[in-house]
């Protein structure tokens, strides 16, 4: 694997974590709330992401390629939080469908809670290692 596809692959986990829900049993929930925290993506929507690598077509990668790359460019550290700054309309402007904003949206605040729970006090250091990795990939 190439150090382009290894960087891609680390910010693209970074940015969206895992899609899978949680197996982890959470006794203060009902079925149903765990169901709704746990869902990351729109079920009824083909995701590129979803697809192995292995599996996408040049223009797939491409796609995704240029759609971390817009994440990166818009995403800011504040209070100790990730925060995308392009509305879901901005985003869909740049030509990228809805259904990314949403999953996004919601693996960026699962990130912040994440950071939280953990006391990591040092996510703007993080993002900016994330942000030399990918710069490095690209060049």
């Amino acid at each position: 694997m190439t150090n382009e596809i290894k960087s891609l692959v680390l910010l693209f986990c970074f940015l969206l974590g895992c899609h899978a829900p949680s197996t982890r049993p959470n006794q203060n929930k009902t079925d149903q709330s765990i169901v709704k925290d746990t869902l990351h993506v729109d079920p009824n929507y083909n995701y590129i992401n979803l697809i192995p690598d292995s599996l996408r077509t040049p223009e797939q990668k491409q796609f995704l390629r240029r759609f971390l790359i817009l994440a990166a460019k818009h995403i800011e550290i504040r209070n100790n939080h990730m925060v995308f700054t392009l509305s879901r309309d901005q985003l869909v402007e740049q030509g990228i469908p809805a259904p990314y904003y949403d999953m996004l949206q919601k693996n960026l605040r699962d990130n912040n809670a994440a950071f939280e729970k953990n006391n990591v006090k040092n996510v703007d250091s993080l993002w900016q290692n994330v942000l030399l990795t990918l710069k490095d990939s690209i060049e």
